[in-house]
C-alpha cells in the first residue's frame, strides 16, 4: 500500500498544478487503449490492423506528452512504484509454507 501510494503521490507532487491535466491525459489514454484493445480482439480481419496501432500510439502518445511536460522521470519513477507495489502483493499473498508434521 505504501508503494502504491507513493507512485501516486509522486506524479501529483511533482506536477503541481498541471497534474490534474496530466492525470485527465492518462486517464483518456487508458480509455483509448482499451477501447482499441478491445476492438483489436473483438474485429476480424483488416479492421484488426487500426485497431492494434491506435492501441500501441496512445500510451506512446500519451508517454510523449509528459516528457513534453518534463515529467517523464516522474513517470518512470511512478511505474517503478508501481511494480513494487505489485511485487510486494503478490509476496503477501503467497501462501506460507505449511510445516511438516514432526
Amino acid at each position: 500500500m505504501l508503494f502504491a501510494s507513493a507512485a501516486v503521490m509522486t506524479l501529483l507532487l511533482s506536477a503541481g498544478l498541471r497534474a490534474l491535466t496530466l492525470l485527465a491525459i492518462g486517464a483518456a489514454g487508458l480509455a483509448v487503449t482499451a477501447a482499441a484493445l478491445w476492438w483489436t480482439l473483438t474485429c476480424r480481419g483488416a479492421a484488426r490492423v487500426p485497431a492494434l496501432a491506435l492501441a500501441v500510439g496512445a500510451p506512446v502518445a500519451v508517454l510523449a506528452r509528459y516528457a513534453m511536460a518534463g515529467l517523464l522521470w516522474a513517470v518512470l519513477a511512478a511505474l517503478a512504484l508501481w511494480a513494487l507495489a505489485v511485487l510486494c502483493g503478490r509476496a503477501a499473498l503467497r501462501a506460507a509454507p505449511r510445516p511438516r508434521p514432526s
